[in-house]
């Protein structure tokens, strides 16, 4: 009876605790039940508030100085984040790396800072990234506020020192060059500076060249710039130079026939350029303006005459043979010239040949005769005593 009684005792508690469980399964069960059905009919989750304004809202205890707010999301290094491939199934991702990837490339390219990066689909990309210039220039904004470039602002884009304010044509291997408004050739030249459309034709592989003008400087000759210390001042200035070196050039086609001559200054329109062909020339000095002719439906206007050649300028010379030449009329203003009447100082006279050049030459009066009146006259320039 004893042992009948304890096991039927067993049995009773045996079902009772198969109940407790099947109840406790179904309770569970409802309670996951319930709390779906509350996700589906709120589909909106919030935390510290019963009433999230968006999918997922956090509020903060700002008030609550023992309270840390903020979200962080999953930290990782550079390093371990370059070793994931991501796909486009999670763009949108978001993390925080802690240090910069040793070696970035591929998807972690970007990642050369500690910071927030998402992932484009593509790429991990800075939070905090700014925009190119041209990104910012094609939005087309403007601002009132002036833009002031003070020192030490650089526009480095390859770690050589270029600065850049438009484009290059071709990717610049040298170093210290400067082009402005320009899609200039600047290829492994060094200390070039490009204004306004210079320097856009031909390969600019020589140094401290300077040109500021539609195709100035722009080795139109044989397509490469070689010259060193060039100066280009004018549309069009020195526009077929190729190996000529510290020529000046400053006016509209100016030094256009130039195109190997060194140590020459060309200054006006047309000065120092013929019409047509390679007029190259060194140590020469033309300043002179060429009427020019203008026609509304051409981008180049045209010189009107040939006395563009250096030799027929307003005033010409040379350097080297050290000589000037003025192609005109050449006068004085008296009142600014000092006055030599009783000077003694004064022994030299400016006599002329037939071609035009000047010379000094000692001024020599003779002994006039010892009786007898005489006057001194001057015969084929050289003086001398004669019966009146």
């Amino acid at each position: 009876m004893l042992f009948n009684s304890i096991s039927k005792m067993m049995n009773d508690s045996k079902n009772a605790i198969n109940l407790n469980k099947k109840t406790t399964m179904k309770n569970n069960f409802l309670t996951l039940l319930f709390a779906l059905a509350a996700v589906n009919l709120f589909s909106q989750v919030g935390i510290n508030t019963q009433s999230p304004k968006a999918t997922f809202e956090v509020v903060g205890k700002p008030n609550d100085v023992n309270h840390f707010d903020g979200i962080i999301p999953p930290r990782i290094t550079g390093d371990e984040l370059a070793a994931k491939t991501y796909s486009t199934a999670q763009k949108g991702a978001f993390v925080f790396v802690t240090t910069p990837a040793t070696s970035p490339s591929g998807q972690a390219a970007h990642l050369t800072k500690s910071g927030l990066y998402y992932f484009d689909g593509q790429q991990w990309v800075a939070l905090t990234k700014d925009d190119p210039l041209e990104m910012v220039a094609l939005r087309g904004n403007t601002s009132p506020v002036e833009l002031i470039l003070k020192n030490y602002l650089t526009l480095d884009f390859d770690q050589k020192e270029n600065y850049i304010l438009g484009r290059s044509r071709s990717p610049i291997t040298g170093e210290y060059n400067t082009i402005v408004a320009t899609d200039s050739n600047i290829t492994s030249g060094k200390g070039n500076s490009a204004f306004a459309y210079a320097m856009s034709q031909g390969k600019v592989t020589g140094k401290l060249n300077y040109a500021a003008g539609v195709s100035a400087l722009n080795g139109m000759a044989n397509g490469t710039i070689a010259g060193n210390r060039n100066i280009g001042i004018g549309p069009g200035a020195m526009s077929y130079i190729t190996s000529g070196n510290d020529n000046i050039s400053i006016g509209y086609l100016s030094g256009t026939g130039n195109r190997t001559g060194s140590n020459n200054v060309f200054i006006g329109v047309g000065a120092g350029s013929p019409v047509v062909g390679d007029r190259s020339v060194s140590n020469k000095l033309a300043i002179h303006s060429t009427p020019v002719n203008t026609n509304p439906n051409a981008f180049w206007d045209s010189i009107t005459n040939n006395y563009t050649d250096y030799k027929f300028a307003l005033i010409s010379g040379d350097f080297s043979e050290r000589w000037l030449n003025i192609n005109g009329k050449l006068s004085v203003t008296p009142s600014q010239m000092p006055n030599a009447d009783g000077d003694s100082s004064y022994t030299k006279k400016v006599v002329a040949k037939a071609d035009g050049s000047f010379g000094f030459a000692t001024e020599v009066i003779p002994t006039p005769p010892a009786s007898g009146t005489f006057v001194l006259k001057s015969v084929n320039g050289i003086p001398s005593w004669s019966s009146p």
